[in-house]
């Protein structure tokens, strides 16, 4: 066996013994804790326990990259060559990157909301922003936004293990197209126990869960592809992680202008609804990750 097939093959048992943490560790006690517990309370709001369970979750693929580094003598490094990709270079391009990472995420809940405003007119009311709200409305994003930096750290929880691992191991194995997509549906597949219990989307909506567990895989091949690209850029999980939490935090202008009357409407379709700015932006980065992929096997050719 040649060099360069061994280390394959060793890449791989890495991949796998990777997967295999990060869904044993985090999906066990979620099927434990859901088929004993319910997902809301009684008046219909998240628990405090799960809340916690989603919380440690979201640390679940880190656990698993640190325990897969020590397992396997891959070493911990934070920044470099085959590292967790702690560090963040803050040059100019990195700054563009980050500035990306934070506000691409929230204009695409906003055009989200606005498409559904133009296909359903009566979802938004203009009334209930009054006078006295008005002017600082451009604050509650701001403050979002802030708010989802300084909690970054349960996005770096993902990141660390979805971006700063398995992505780069993927591409080895498939390339920079077919792996985004495989990422991007192994991403996906993570969330099914908490879809199935009424996670993102709840359980009243038609075909409950499996449209909620196709929806969300498509939406998350799309975010792995914007995701990977911010990774890759700035060869840092930083800015994934900002991205990844600003997303969490349904920070939103026009959120304040929905009918509260036609809320529970909006809310079944905006899964869908706000999916279309993603995938357009998940597609350009496929597009750029794909040249990139090209560009590197030219040189290496």
């Amino acid at each position: 066996m040649s060099k360069e097939n061994t280390m394959e093959t060793i890449e791989k048992a890495r991949l796998w013994i990777f997967l295999g943490l990060a869904f044993a560790l985090a999906l066990i006690p979620q099927l434990i804790f859901f088929l004993n517990s319910s997902y809301y309370d009684g008046e219909g709001q998240m628990r405090d326990s799960t809340s916690f369970l989603l919380a440690y979750s979201m640390l679940t693929p880190t656990i698993a990259v640190l325990l897969t580094r020590m397992f396997t003598r891959e070493g911990l490094a934070l920044t470099g060559e085959n590292s967790l990709k702690l560090g963040l270079d803050l040059k100019k391009s990195t700054i563009l990157v980050l500035a990306a990472a934070i506000f691409l995420p929230w204009l695409t809940r906003e055009l989200g909301i606005l498409m559904d405003g133009v296909l359903f007119p009566e979802s938004i009311d203009l009334a209930k922003v009054d006078k006295e709200i008005r002017p600082i409305l451009w604050m509650i994003p701001m403050v979002g936004l802030g708010n989802s930096i300084m909690l970054s750290f349960g996005g770096l929880g993902e990141e660390l293990g979805w971006r700063g691992y398995m992505m780069p191991k993927l591409e080895k194995i498939f390339g920079p197209v077919k792996s985004v997509v495989l990422g991007g549906i192994i991403w996906g597949a993570w969330h099914y126990v908490g879809i199935c219990f009424g996670h993102n989307f709840g359980l009243d909506y038609w075909g409950a869960p499996w449209i909620g567990m196709l929806v969300f895989t498509v939406f998350t091949i799309f975010e792995n592809a914007f995701l990977t690209l911010l990774t890759k850029k700035s060869n840092s999980v930083w800015p994934a992680a900002f991205a990844h939490a600003v997303n969490n935090s349904g920070t939103s202008i026009l959120a304040f202008m929905v009918n509260e009357k036609c809320l529970p409407e909006v809310e079944s379709r905006f899964g869908v609804i706000s999916m279309l700015p993603m995938a357009v932006i998940g597609l350009v980065c496929l597009i750029m990750l794909s040249k990139t992929g090209t560009r590197n096997k030219e040189k290496a050719s």
